[in-house]
């Protein structure tokens, strides 16, 4: 069905559509949204930490999603949500070869046993030494041990960036995409890496297309074209790309789609507008971008939401009423972290008002990731100030978890 992105569309701020400049109307008079409450210290969040990626995912099965900290040059903590907070569950300590550098960890049961497995992979310090990238597989007793030699997923040269599990074939054992940063400073290759899960007891390299010198700030899987397989959206160093999943490998679409070829800080399908397709958020440095899907294969002209420090986002349903909301992330400018921005949703598919999330915050910020921790029908937004992969090294924020719910009130 073909769906056309109206002119009228109500954001706060500046608004492009297929690079036509809009009017904007003013907001129709609402109820004062309650206030956005950082409660992370409350919550048992670290405090005070350097940042490269957070997850939450629901590891032990009690219906209430957890949270993994990667904490750049320092340790990565897994915390168990116990419907009242988090409480440290694991810290991950590389005892095979003494490496912290981790960048990036993915979820998945790689052994289809029942139990959620982990893949991190870890920077190579600029290029200069050999490392090894982990694979945390948990025993059932609720430990974990690092098989990645005996699965063969160390990818010893490469300076890992980002990482996700995604299906490269029709078996139930979960496949690997290894995202790289280029070039080193010696002879070895870093290219972007697929590895093909051979039933569940190891991992094999194959080359479909993805195996080359590109870099990955970001990675997203998710089916685009509904086809049942996965596809790949990758942030390149260069560019933002969507790969599809072809019988001989994956197709770069990026064109074909209708995707300006910027580089992108951070970047996701999500379908926005909720009518059943995935639409492509972006943020660059000085804009986010919503693109909806507009055809079988094309996405339309991009809503622009001017920021400062682009660094990150995430989106989910901030006060349980109105639809989708984005929390964009902004970084530091002359050593001071900017303001971070809520797009709340007006109610309507497409429109949000912009306000800033006020509060000094010490750090820069980072990456961000939406959950419904105390279960009140509302998302609570994590939010972490350690920098990451754009700001300088030991740069410590806190890890907050903002919130327009009434918990502890």
């Amino acid at each position: 069905m073909l769906r056309r992105v109206r002119p009228g569309i109500r954001i706060r701020g500046t608004s492009l559509i297929a690079g036509l400049s809009i009017a904007l109307t003013a907001p129709a008079a609402a109820r004062a949204p309650a206030p956005v409450r950082d409660v992370g210290p409350e919550a048992g969040l670290p405090t005070a930490m350097t940042s490269y990626s957070v997850r939450a995912r629901d590891i032990d099965g009690d219906g209430l999603r957890d949270l993994l900290f990667v904490h750049h040059d320092g340790p990565t903590q897994l915390y168990t949500n116990t419907g009242d907070g988090f409480e440290l569950r694991t810290t991950f300590v590389d005892t095979l070869s003494g490496e912290i550098d981790r960048h990036d960890c993915a979820w998945a049961d790689v052994d289809v046993d029942g139990h959620l497995d982990l893949y991190c992979v870890k920077g190579a310090q600029q290029g200069t030494v050999e490392k090894h990238n982990e694979l945390w597989m948990q025993q059932p007793d609720g430990t974990f041990l690092d098989l990645a030699r005996r699965y063969r997923v160390l990818d010893r040269w490469g300076r890992g960036r980002r990482t996700a599990f995604l299906h490269l074939n029709d078996d139930p054992y979960p496949d690997l995409f290894v995202g790289n940063h280029y070039p080193r400073r010696d002879d070895h290759r870093t290219p972007n890496r697929t590895f093909v899960n051979v039933g569940g007891e190891r991992f094999r390299k194959v080359d479909l297309g993805l195996t080359k010198h590109a870099g990955a700030l970001c990675v997203d899987v998710a089916d685009v074209d509904d086809d049942g397989r996965d596809d790949l959206l990758v942030c390149e160093n260069r560019a933002l790309r969507l790969y599809l999943r072809r019988s001989g490998g994956f197709l770069d679409v990026t064109a074909e789609y209708g995707i300006a070829r910027r580089v992108a800080t951070w970047a996701q399908m999500v379908d926005v507008d909720r009518d059943g397709d995935l639409d492509l958020v972006a943020i660059t440095r000085r804009f986010l971008t919503v693109r909806l899907w507009s055809s079988r294969t094309r996405y339309a002209g991009p809503l622009r939401f001017p920021v400062e420090q682009g660094r990150g986002f995430a989106i989910g349903d901030i006060d349980g009423r109105r639809g989708l909301d984005i929390v964009i992330v902004q970084g530091c400018d002359a050593g001071i972290n900017v303001h971070d921005v809520l797009l709340v949703s007006d109610g309507g598919r497409t429109g949000w008002d912009r306000r800033a999330i006020h509060g000094a915050v010490d750090g820069c910020g980072d990456k961000a990731v939406a959950l419904d921790f105390d279960l009140d029908g509302a998302d609570d937004f994590v939010v972490t100030n350690g920098a990451g992969q754009f700001g300088g090294v030991g740069i410590q924020g806190p890890d907050q978890l903002l919130t327009m719910g009434a918990w502890r009130e």
